[in-house]
């Protein structure tokens, strides 16, 4: 969040999906910007049947996703 009037504030938003049994594990990030200066907290990224979005008033500016394969077993 900005502290300043002039400035923009980032939101970013962070998920995991852990199949089982947990052999590939995909991880979702998302990073957005608000549409206004300003030093109100932009709204949380909305995540919603696998697909992750910026939430009103703000706009992406990247969005990753990363798939880890793993074989330890537990």
């Amino acid at each position: 969040m900005s502290r300043q009037d002039n400035l923009r504030s980032y939101v970013g938003f962070v998920v995991d999906t852990r199949p089982a049994p947990m052999i590939e594990v995909t991880t979702f990030a998302i990073l957005c910007q608000a549409d206004n200066p300003g030093t109100i907290s932009p709204a949380i990224p909305n995540y919603q049947n696998g697909q992750l979005a910026c939430a009103n008033g703000t706009r992406n500016i990247e969005t990753m996703a990363s798939i880890v394969n793993s074989d330890i077993s537990y």
